[in-house]
């Protein structure tokens, strides 16, 4: 969710996404969930810990993205992965201390893009998938940091904005992500000129901005543009950029001479009408200033002012007949000023004032009777101001003013009995000042103060034990450091992963599970390696294959048994490779193929010796010079299955076999058009994989190999742009999956490899609202999930493809907050992963079968704090993980299943204390 622009406070520093945990500055960061030794070191330092001012909060995929300072880098781009655990700097944009100043993150096809600025060049469009790799500029524009494109949104695919042109005019483009598919959508010779840019929004399938002073309409096609109503003197001599829409129109304000400021519409289904006035609410020429647009149960409320009533709600069905006063909160003229509207459930939460109890937090079920008051946070005439009001499944995180506690986070149902404070952040009458509330994974994020760590990143799933602080990222000298062990995998029975060392680089470690057996792979790799967003592959028991940017230009393929002698790099990866990192890999037959472009095949697929040897072209999609771009490599049935660019054919489902070469597997888009085939999973004689075939959208669909066998499973949402199936999960010869129907919300699905095997499993949060079912494991052939029924929060469930079968383990917190499972991990029939308890905070949990309770496994950070454990790997009897104990950081920890956890649970050293320095640095390799 995106935070809603309430309550604004001057001065606040603009912040940005995230950086994988292995980024250098994550390295300086304590993990301070709990701030004890950040504070007892800040109080021996006599300095105030300063603030990171996290900003621009929005949800990238799984994680949650930012902007933040550290102190060092100025206000930049940060990730946090609450799953993991793993927090740091995407991308220095600006190098060094200053800021790139990164504008509002808009989401398209799982890539955030933004405004900013390098330090060189004025502000222009960025775009990042979360990596550092893959944060990069798009395009420059004409003009200046003062004329930075502006009003970015999301429409078929494509990312629309407004941004200067050559002649120095505003225009609308579009951009599909790359320089060259940044083009301005123009009607013949000459666009639309926007002197003042806004507006911009879908309605119908179709785009719609405002451009000089017309109404226009887009297929985001140059040809599919122009205007549909011209808005002249003295019909419209002024109005308002912003477009919304409701039941198939578009409402705005506007001023006329004859009514005054009121709302407007227009209809795209009868495009032969001009605009028309909603209701001329204030009559005659008197200002209705009609604001703060929200749609409830099919009608659109809003605050609106006339002689009679004042400033109060209004409801509409978009005709002007329908068009009525939905509550008179205070009886006669005197305004009320509804604000701030928010819906949950069946119910409309604002702010309002009356006379008795000052501005505080109201409700509505649409009647006049059912508008009530719903606490006087601030009692008698002072103002509670609630703002930020959040919904959060049914209930609604706010921010409000009291005497006592100052603005701290508040949570409500709807009722007096259940409102409270979540937790005093600051405590006493000192302010938290929570703001930027975002909903991730039913978990809030947001900004706020304590009093000891600045005004940091937060977390709460409404309880007061379960609001916490993230990371203090913008910290004085002298708090604990953790080693931040990541890419657990197992190597020849060993354990290798890679670590923080004392020189404040990540390195390649491997453990035995004891501390003194805890030691650096004195490797090639070079000390000063950048080892963000590690690619790992598991080629064989004895081999381990990673793509790192190892401080050359670009990356590079390496491969590892765990010894010195054994890391070696099997091939470079150009700085102009044109892949998102990590870059999928897939091992065949002793080799690994993997994309890489040169100057005489453009970015194709390649292959090299897991064992090592010559890097050699495997196939050239397409011929020359220009990209296929292989994407979504898999390996399976001896072959390896991606997707590519042929350049007549688009985007579509390609195999390559040692033996046989290279094969188009089938062309579902037809023409040039791409299907975009993503999320390739085999299970049982299929491999299922999403794609778009034009007409339905983007559906599941499955092959056996061959052409005649490749099939659409569903048509799960009928029309564009279909469900887009996520989270496929392989358990047995089952494909489970997440969909939505567009009845029933995203809900749990399966299928067999047939259209007529491939249905919804349960409806589990029965009606609209979604269970949205996470973390998907296999565990015996049994599915393991969490999901929120709408009773019992978000929880851990199990299914075997049946209704019946499918069902709640346990309710770990009870009533709606959730304990919220994440990292579920099946290691030798036992389910490990990460919960959170009122009593143990966010700890190790584990379940040992398909219908038994789950269970903590130890409290490793005693107390109601929380350790994070995340990144369970198996080896040698053992699970290794790492977790925060409150005292030596985010370090390596290790158990035994199947035994009492509660004694075998130990840290397995503090690696930043007890594993050596390297005894020497070997030289980087050339450039090549």
């Amino acid at each position: 969710m995106m935070w809603n622009g309430a309550h604004d406070r001057p001065g606040a520093i603009a912040v940005r996404p995230y950086a994988w945990v292995i980024s250098l500055i994550v390295v300086l960061l304590p993990r301070l969930s709990h701030a004890a030794p950040a504070e007892t070191a800040a109080k021996e330092l006599g300095v105030i810990n300063p603030d990171s001012s996290p900003d621009r909060l929005r949800v990238l995929n799984e994680d949650l993205l930012f902007t933040a300072n550290d102190g060092v880098h100025g206000a930049e781009p940060w990730r946090y992965r609450p799953s993991t655990g793993e927090i740091g700097l995407v991308k220095d944009v600006n190098p060094g201390p200053a800021s790139s100043e990164p504008g509002d993150y808009v989401v398209v096809n799982d890539v955030a893009y933004f405004t900013a600025t390098d330090g060189l060049n004025p502000v222009y469009l960025w775009r990042t998938d979360g990596t550092e790799h893959g944060t990069k500029l798009v395009r420059r524009f004409a003009g200046g940091p003062e004329r930075r494109p502006t009003t970015l949104n999301e429409f078929n695919g494509y990312l629309m904005l407004y941004a200067e042109a050559s002649d120095h005019n505003w225009k609308l483009w579009r951009c599909d992500g790359t320089f060259d598919g940044a083009i301005e959508i123009q009607n013949g010779k000459k666009g639309p000129s926007l002197y003042q840019p806004g507006g911009g929004v879908s309605c119908g399938g179709l785009y719609y901005f405002w451009a000089d002073s017309s109404l226009w309409q887009t297929d985001a096609t140059p040809a599919g543009t122009r205007p549909v109503v011209r808005v002249e003197p003295p019909q419209i001599p002024h109005f308002e950029h912003d477009l919304r829409t409701f039941n198939g129109k578009l409402f705005f304000r506007a001023i006329t001479a004859e009514t005054g400021l009121e709302t407007w519409f227009f209809d795209p289904a009868v495009p032969a009408t001009r605009t028309t006035l909603l209701r001329d609410i204030c009559r005659g020429k008197g200002d209705s200033n009609p604001q703060q647009f929200v749609v409830f149960r099919n009608l659109l409320y809003y605050q609106a002012y006339d002689a009679e009533h004042g400033a109060e709600l209004w409801k509409t069905d978009g005709t002007p007949e329908n068009t009525t006063i939905a509550g008179d909160l205070i009886p006669g003229p005197a305004s009320s000023s509804p604000q701030y509207f928010a819906v949950t459930g069946d119910m409309l939460f604002f702010s309002a004032t009356d006379p008795e109890h000052g501005r505080e937090l109201w409700r509505s079920d649409g009647t006049s009777g059912g508008t009530t008051l719903v606490k006087d946070a601030y009692p008698g005439h002072g103002d509670g101001t609630p703002y930020q009001l959040t919904p959060f499944g049914k209930m609604l995180f706010y921010c409000t003013n009291t005497p006592d506690y100052g603005e701290e986070l508040y949570i409500s149902d709807g009722t007096l009995e259940g409102t409270r404070m979540v937790k005093d952040i600051n405590p006493g009458k000192s302010s938290s000042e929570p703001y930027h509330l975002t909903v991730l994974d039913n978990m809030l994020y947001f900004s706020a103060k304590d009093g000891a760590h600045g005004e940091e990143l937060w977390q709460s799933n409404g309880s007061a034990e379960g609001t916490e602080l993230v990371e203090d990222i913008n910290v004085p000298p002298g708090a604990v450091a953790s080693s931040f062990p990541c890419r657990l995998a197992e190597i020849a029975g060993g354990l290798v992963f890679f670590a923080r060392e004392k020189q404040g680089n990540f390195a390649l470690y491997i453990s035995d599970g004891t501390s003194d057996g805890t030691r650096l792979v004195d490797c090639p790799i070079p000390p000063q390696a950048n080892l963000d967003a590690v690619s790992t592959v598991n080629a064989a028991d004895s081999m381990y294959l990673m793509v790192a940017n190892t401080g050359a230009p670009g990356m590079s393929l390496w491969r590892s048994d765990g010894t010195s002698g054994g890391t070696t790099k099997l091939d470079d990866l150009p700085e102009n490779t044109g892949v998102m990192e990590p870059p999928s890999i897939a091992v065949v037959d002793g080799a690994c193929y993997y994309p890489k472009r040169d100057r005489e095949h453009g970015l194709e697929l390649w292959a090299c010796p897991v064992a090592g040897g010559t890097p050699v072209l495997a196939a050239d999609v397409r011929l020359g010079n220009a990209d296929s771009a292989p994407t979504d490599l898999v390996a399976w049935k001896g072959s390896v299955y991606f997707a590519a660019d042929d350049g007549m054919h688009g985007v579509e489902l390609w195999r390559y076999k040692p033996s046989d070469g290279l094969a188009p597997v089938a062309e579902i888009a037809a023409g040039a058009e791409s299907s975009s085939p993503k999320s390739l999973t085999s299970a049982g004689q299929y491999l299922f994989f999403v794609a778009d075939d034009g007409i339905r959208g983007a559906e599941l669909w499955r092959t056996d190999g061959t052409t005649g066998g490749t099939i659409l499973m569903a048509d799960i949402l009928p029309g564009y742009p279909g469900t887009m199936p996520r989270k496929l999960t392989a358990v047995g010869d089952t494909l489970y999956f997440v969909a939505n129907d567009g009845v029933r919300g995203y809900e749990l699905w399966k299928s067999d490899g047939t259209p007529e095997g491939t249905a919804l499993v349960r409806d589990i949060y029965p009606g609209r609202p979604s269970s949205a079912p996470d973390c998907l494991t296999d565990m015996n052939g049994t599915l393991f999930f969490s999901a929120d029924d709408g009773a019992h929060g978000v929880e851990l469930w199990r299914s075997d493809g049946s209704q019946q079968g499918t069902f709640l383990l346990g309710d770990i917190v009870d009533g709606q907050t959730g304990s919220g499972p994440a990292g579920l991990r099946a290691i030798d029939g036992v389910l490990f992963f990460s919960a959170f308890d009122r009593r143990y905070g966010r700890e190790l949990w584990v379940c040992n079968g398909v219908r038994a309770d789950p269970s903590p496994a130890k409290d490793i950070c005693p107390g109601p704090g929380s350790s994070n454990p995340a990144e369970f790997c198996a080896v040698g009897g053992n699970i290794y993980f790492r977790a925060d104990n409150g005292v030596q950081g985010v370090e390596l920890w290790t158990t035994v299943p199947g035994s009492d956890m509660d004694h075998t649970t130990r840290l397995v050293g503090d690696i930043l204390e007890t594993t050596p320095l390297r005894a020497k640095v070997l030289p980087t390799h050339p450039k090549n």
